[in-house]
């Protein structure tokens, strides 16, 4: 049996959850994590700001529809991200970003970049937790991923002590979970008529969009622009047709 530990472990659920692609800056401890990522096959992303990683990941992760992944250092590395976490939760962008953090043994003791980076993280993020066990490092990272991703998408803040890479564990001990599953949002059918309502009533409409493509809902808005109303988007890039550029 082969022996990894804890980053492999992180990486290998990561990779079974279909995360492709990863952002961050190489900083201990979680060089295991990187490290493990690129044996596994995922493209690591080395930037040069751990804030500029979370926005390139909430943004990948919003166009794809999965959660966008960062790995950051202790200390000021992680708490580089907590502009990144709050705006992804705020703009509705799915964001997972592990941190690493101080060996728990000596927490308290002045360690090196010592933080309580578990509080720094929780005021901008929708859940937030700490790896306990290097066997439940699975577990964890299953659970970061789907939270970024139900209901209302955000940041989610995993951190990981340096003792959870200490200890190497037999492939037949990991157990790692598929890909979460993402829940459709969907609208109160009243809420729908009473909008349908208005527009057939109004003299001089105006519809406004952002965030529709999460939705999954392109074609509906095609067909209420198609009917002449008129509209205004935040346009996020150049596209080939005036819905993609209205909800990408």
């Amino acid at each position: 049996m082969t022996e990894i530990n804890g980053g492999r472990l992180a990486a290998r659920q990561l990779k079974q959850a279909g995360i492709d692609t990863a952002f961050g800056v190489v900083a201990g401890p979680m060089i295991e994590v990187m490290a493990g990522m690129q044996a596994e096959g995922i493209r690591v992303v080395n930037c040069r700001h751990e804030e500029s990683a979370c926005f390139a990941a909430s943004a990948w992760g919003y166009l794809k529809k999965r959660p966008g992944l960062v790995v950051a250092g202790s200390g000021p590395g992680m708490t580089n991200t907590v502009t990144g976490l709050h705006v992804a939760t705020e703009s509705c962008m799915p964001l997972v970003v592990l941190g690493g953090s101080v060996d728990g043994r000596t927490r308290g003791l002045g360690g090196f970049q010592e933080a309580d980076q578990v509080a720094f993280a929780k005021p901008g993020c929708k859940w937030t937790a700490q790896v306990d066990s290097t066997e439940r490092i699975p577990e964890l990272v299953h659970l970061a991923l789907g939270k970024a991703v139900s209901g209302r998408p955000g940041g989610v803040y995993l951190d990981f002590p340096d003792s959870s890479f200490a200890v190497v564990w037999t492939t037949r001990q990991s157990r790692c979970g598929r890909r979460p599953g993402r829940s459709a949002p969907h609208p109160d059918p009243r809420m729908v008529e009473s909008i349908a309502s208005m527009l057939a009533s109004a003299k001089r409409p105006l519809c406004l969009w952002a965030r529709a493509a999460w939705a999954d809902a392109t074609s509906g808005l095609t067909r209420l622009v198609g009917l002449g109303i008129p509209y205004v988007r935040r346009r996020w890039g150049a596209a080939s047709s005036p819905m993609t550029t209205l909800c990408v």
